[in-house]
């Protein structure tokens, strides 16, 4: 890793090669994030699901899709970020705005409102590292450099 700090260590600057991978390589740790969220989902059914339903088995497919492409954009493959980016910012307006909305409906309270705010906090900073994982892959793109997948 370079030795640049950038905000509160996320946000790292992308102005050379090394910069450019270490942005690359930090952007998959969202990706895993989100395949360890489908595996806490799946470990945990919701009481409203069916017994023969088997999303469980949609969301363990999709969570160990996910790791895998977590681990080879970590190992270098840049030309995974520009897909896994668009996913992740669908996943983050669903995370951000489906609970307000349920929110909104149902009449919550202050502190329900607080505590949707809060549970923000990761969604962002994984955010932070997603779309700095683009600008790396940008920088590699326009430089010429290689990019595999």
């Amino acid at each position: 890793m370079t030795g640049k700090t950038g905000f509160f260590g996320y946000w790292l600057p992308v102005d050379d090669e090394e910069s450019a991978r270490d942005a690359v390589k930090m952007s998959g740790l969202p990706v895993l994030v989100m395949g360890l969220n489908f595996v806490i989902l799946s470990l945990f059914p919701s009481p409203y699901r069916a017994t023969s339903d088997y999303s469980f088995v949609i969301s363990d497919v999709v969570a160990l899709v996910l790791i895998f492409v977590a681990f080879r954009i970590r190992g270098g493959h840049a030309g995974l970020v520009p897909v896994t980016t668009c996913l992740f910012c669908v996943f983050i307006f669903l995370n951000a705005v489906l609970p307000y909305i349920g929110y909104f409906l149902a009449g919550g309270r202050d502190l329900d409102l607080f505590r949707l705010t809060i549970s923000l906090i990761i969604p962002a900073i994984c955010a932070a590292l997603a779309l700095n994982g683009w600008r790396g892959w940008r920088w590699l793109r326009k430089n010429n450099l290689p990019t595999p997948y």
